[in-house]
């Protein structure tokens, strides 16, 4: 008993192959991306630098951990507080009051001192939307949606670390709108222009 086919199989098969070699030979020149134009997350850019600087505070192990309550600690962190970004560099606020890490790496000081300051108040004394246990997560979940939350977009330096490279989208905005001042508003709004984004708009 033979393996092979008839003659006309035999020749049946060559020209299938040769189609399908001529089929992806035709896709690969029509698909295929040069390096230099990779296609760019937003959501994991903004955890690349995000986790970068979290690195930086020596914050990495402990970054979402909700039930960690601390002030920052400049002594785990491996870069000196001279080489730190500008924007990054502590608050008084977070030297000084309990809070969770993860308000460590927002990288306005305006916002972090304002949440810090709002979350070590009594639960009643706080706007509605920052009350229970719940009300970090709500936070966390507005800065990680993925199309209206926290965003960079990598400067020159390609670090993405000035404050001037990140903007909140409209899931923070609606209901965080008071720990903002107007200059990550007006620089936000920048930002989304240039995509062809509408303003963030109370």
């Amino acid at each position: 008993m033979g393996i092979a086919g008839s003659p006309s199989q035999s020749s049946t098969l060559v020209a299938d192959s040769q189609l399908s070699a001529e089929l992806q030979d035709s896709e690969i020149s029509q698909y295929t991306f040069l390096p230099e134009h990779g296609i760019e997350i937003p959501s994991l850019k903004t955890m690349e630098v995000t986790l970068r600087f979290a690195h930086m505070l020596g914050l990495a192990d402990d970054l979402v951990n909700l039930d960690i309550n601390r002030t920052l600690d400049l002594s785990r962190s491996p870069v000196s507080l001279e080489d730190l970004p500008a924007n990054l560099r502590p608050t008084e606020a977070q030297l000084s009051l309990p809070h969770f890490p993860v308000l460590d790496v927002i990288p306005w000081p305006s916002v972090r001192t304002k949440l810090i300051c709002l979350f070590s108040q009594p639960d009643h004394l706080r706007p509605p939307i920052a009350r229970g246990p719940m009300a970090i997560v709500h936070l966390i979940h507005a800065f990680d949606d993925e199309s209206e939350g926290l965003r960079v977009t990598v400067d020159t330096d390609g670090h993405g670390y000035d404050e001037k490279c990140w903007e909140v989208g409209r899931a923070i905005f609606k209901d965080w709108w008071w720990v903002l001042d107007h200059k990550i508003v007006s620089n936000s709004n920048r930002l989304r222009n240039g995509r062809g984004l509408s303003k963030l708009q109370l």
